[in-house]
């Protein structure tokens, strides 16, 4: 029996010697090296859920090459990539999932189908793997590793998989600081004069590639080269805005193209990164503009899952979008809370609107300033603002429900399109708000467009910012303009012919806004941050003219005379110290106000009033208790009373000229050197 055995052991070997000398040539002429990837990758798995890895082909071989043994890929060109086959793999989940590990560089990796559609997800270096949303109905073609940037990539592929499930491969990033510091004290005004100048990050946290499937989608640093050609943002680029004389810095954040699963859950690793970018302002001493930045063009109809956000009228539009924000600023709010005091300010969305091209309402242009002007009385803006005003007291609800300093923390609210207009218009409401003189409005404000700089738009310009201080900032709420400006290289349009604005000629109108800004106690922030430090200069000067407005304000209320401890002289005078009203019923009867103990500091004594019923008269009274009058009736605002340079004001009487009740608003008392 033994030698039976071995007698057929030796012809086994000997016939396995005669096939393999007898073997022909490949007919398809392909190298042994081109060869070994089809034999050598098709590894074996003990989960019925893995696919083989199973190498197709690849770009550019003399350029880039795969290592079939270790699965390591290296690209070195843009958009090369390579190919692995999945043709005929069944699918057994609602995930693909890829495996990686060693990525350097920036990877795309796309799922195609057999019908030539994609699904795609962007690799990241922390990261060791990322889910991909499969189309059940659809038959899966082939997989690709490709190189989205003009730079070397290289990654070593783990394994490929399905799965039922999203399992995060990062806790979510939660601030566990269970109190924290906050000047509870500070008025909304005076903090936003304490925000003072500042700049945007421009789009660095904003990265976006339009095709990249929504969800499951994740941007490295690097991409934003590639999106918007913006570098790092570093501690020692932090640093340089503060040396032009930045205070305050908005980070706009896209948040939608990295929420990962159903839930709704921002990738921890994305919100890690925007952490990072905040605290590094934090700690530089930065006042900082954090928000919902991801309101963009060209979405769904209707508004697919986690999209982001649009004022549509449609149920399912709304729906889809309170779900959206609920879900993505309960997170926000859980990420960023006790560890940050006051500095840290929240943004509701950014440039929120109904944007569908080629529609009417699109045409007209109510896609930004919905309301505003001609579209005033038009049913779809109108809805419009309803919508967004519904938005914004969803979010100012679910920050203040997380608690903490967040309870309290200071809320910018924009109008349809952040836009100036929009805010003015009689359809904007605050939301409702649980914590006391903590909401800010903001504004948007690119003043060059279409036209160089000329007396309309100077004009357009300083009748805006009168407007936004007559509605708002007189009745106690700020205004912040959010973005202002534009990059160095902007194209606009002069007389119908295409023009690339010199640096003078895009400061002009900018430098105008910076003034009235300051004048009225307003925060601007540059957006362009790139500009602010390639290019000192220029912010210096938009800096220099917003300080200069605030210059002439604070000379302005240096001169200001106080109104209140009025002195009433008779029984039927009163004054309502809250509202400013005087009334008096009585022939000459009169309420005067103190004023020997205020410098003299003009020429002119301004009174200022409103809402007069009646005839009255006003008098200057000098220590020698002579007089200089001057009378007014309801069709004036304004009285200018020229003083005695002789003499010192001791006293300034409001006299009633009728017998029946006389009333006025007591606006405003300065002194003043012209008319």
């Amino acid at each position: 029996m033994k030698i039976t055995v071995k007698f057929l052991l030796i012809l086994s070997l000997f016939a396995s010697f005669l096939v393999t000398g007898c073997e022909q040539p490949n007919s398809n002429n392909k190298t042994d090296q081109e060869e070994k990837p089809a034999q050598n990758d098709e590894s074996e798995s003990k989960d019925e859920k893995e696919i083989p890895i199973k190498f197709s082909y690849l770009w550019n071989e003399n350029l880039n090459s795969y290592d079939s043994k270790t699965h390591t890929l290296q690209i070195t060109k843009q958009w090369d990539r390579a190919v692995f086959d999945l043709a005929n793999v069944q699918t057994k989940g609602k995930y693909f999932i890829i495996e990686y590990e060693n990525l350097s560089g920036n990877l795309l990796v796309e799922v195609s189908y057999t019908d030539d559609s994609k699904n795609e997800v962007s690799g990241y270096s922390k990261k060791t793997r990322d889910y991909i949303i499969l189309d059940q109905a659809k038959k899966l073609k082939e997989i690709a590793f490709i190189s989205s940037l003009d730079e070397p990539m290289s990654v070593t592929i783990k394994k490929f998989r399905f799965a039922d499930e999203f399992i995060l491969e990062k806790e979510p990033i939660i601030d566990n600081k269970t109190a924290g510091t906050f000047n509870n004290t500070i008025s909304a005004i005076d903090f936003v004069k304490e925000m003072g100048f500042g700049f945007n990050t421009g789009n660095f946290l904003e990265a976006r590639t339009t095709g990249i499937e929504h969800g499951l989608s994740f941007y490295d640093n690097v991409d934003v080269k590639k999106t918007w050609g913006i570098s790092e943002f570093t501690a020692q680029k932090f640093q340089k805005l503060s040396e032009v004389g930045g205070k305050s810095v908005r980070i706009p954040v896209f948040w939608s193209n990295h929420i990962i699963d159903e839930n709704y859950t921002i990738d921890p690793f994305w919100m890690e990164e925007v952490k990072r970018i905040v605290d590094i302002a934090y700690r530089q001493g930065y006042y900082i503009v954090l928000n919902d930045h991801s309101m963009r063009g060209n979405l769904s109809t209707p508004l697919a899952y986690h999209e982001g956000f649009i004022t549509r009228n449609t149920p399912e539009d709304i729906a889809e979008s309170e779900r959206y924000i609920k879900a993505v600023w309960k997170q926000i709010t859980a990420a960023f809370n006790n560890s940050y005091d006051e500095y840290l300010i929240f943004e509701t969305l950014n440039e929120p609107r109904n944007e569908e091209s080629g529609t009417e309402h699109a045409a007209k242009c109510h896609t930004w300033i919905a309301g505003y002007g001609d579209s005033e009385n038009c049913p779809e803006c109108i809805a419009d603002n309803k919508i967004l005003n519904e938005y914004n007291q969803i979010i100012v609800e679910t920050i203040r429900e997380s608690g903490g300093n967040n309870a309290k923390r200071f809320i910018l609210i924009p109008g349809i399109g952040t836009a100036s207009e929009t805010v003015r218009n009689k359809y904007f409401k605050l939301p409702d708000d649980t914590a006391q003189d903590k909401l800010i409005v903001t504004i948007h404000h690119y003043p060059l467009l279409k036209n160089l700089m000329n007396d309309w738009i100077k004009n357009d310009i300083k009748q805006t910012y009168a407007e936004l201080n007559e509605k708002f900032v007189k009745n106690g709420i700020p205004v912040v303009i959010g973005e202002v400006g534009h990059a160095p290289d902007n194209e606009i349009l002069t007389s119908g012919i295409g023009h690339t604005a010199t640096e003078e000629e895009q400061l002009a109108p900018v430098l105008v806004l910076a003034e009235e800004a300051g004048k009225y106690g307003m925060c601007p922030m540059l957006f362009y941050a790139e500009q602010t430090w390639e290019n000192t200069d220029f912010a210096k000067k938009v800096l220099a003219a917003w300080e200069k407005g605030k210059q002439e304000t604070e000379n302005q209320l240096a001169k200001n005379i106080e109104i209140k401890d009025l002195w009433l002289l008779g029984e039927n005078v009163s004054f309502d110290d809250t509202t400013k009203i005087l009334k008096i019923s009585g022939q000459y009867e009169r309420g005067s106000i103190d004023v020997q103990t205020c410098e003299k500091k003009g020429k002119y004594i301004v009174f200022e009033y409103s809402n007069l019923s009646g005839n009255m008269g006003f008098d200057v009274v000098y220590d020698d208790d002579t007089r200089d009058t001057e009378s007014c009736s309801s069709d004036k605002t304004k009285i200018f009373i020229e003083l005695n340079d002789t003499k010192k004001p001791v006293r300034f009487d409001f006299v009633s000229m009728d017998e029946s009740e006389v009333s006025i608003k007591l606006c405003k008392l300065y002194y003043a050197d012209e008319v």
